[in-house]
């Protein structure tokens, strides 16, 4: 009995360490290279302000939050789309929703300039979320890479980690 009760928590605790690895390492990735200028700098971060990413990532939550692949595979830029297949991107972000469930809340960080290419500029966008009960943990981040033309977003990676 003590055997078999022993294999039970050592089993539990094999899937705990396996679906935080899981949860800690999925992401949606594009392989766009955006090489080039990539020192950052205050002028090259404010050409994109806190409200002009703030509506395309509530878009990008409100389609996580409604499991709305399709949406969300509307959402990457053509450069993005052309180094990723469509239902590799489904069965990634799908593994997502199943880790994560939804998102609770969002509250912007900060983001950083990360390149230029012709005439789109890169930048990291970072901000902290709220997880709902019984995920992986109750606080996590969502990292998104996007490109910006000066009119146009267009999501390039798209990353969630608990915390």
């Amino acid at each position: 009995m003590k055997v078999v009760l022993y294999l039970i928590v050592l089993l539990l605790a094999i899937n705990l360490c396996f679906s935080v690895w899981i949860a800690s390492s999925i992401s949606i990735i594009s392989n766009v290279n955006v090489s080039g200028s990539n020192a950052v700098s205050t002028s090259q971060n404010s050409l994109i302000s806190e409200s002009d990413i703030t509506p395309f990532v509530n878009n990008v939550t409100e389609a996580f939050n409604r499991k709305d692949t399709e949406k969300l595979w509307d959402m990457f830029g053509s450069f993005a789309k052309a180094q990723m297949d469509k239902q590799s991107f489904t069965d990634s972000v799908t593994k997502l929703f199943e880790v994560f469930g939804k998102i609770d809340s969002s509250s912007y960080l900060y983001h950083e300039f990360a390149g230029e290419k012709g005439n789109i500029r890169f930048f990291t966008v970072h901000y902290r979320l709220v997880l709902p009960e019984g995920t992986m943990g109750k606080a996590g981040e969502m990292k998104l890479t996007i490109g910006y033309d000066g009119k146009d977003i267009q999501l390039v990676r798209f990353d969630i980690n608990s915390h």
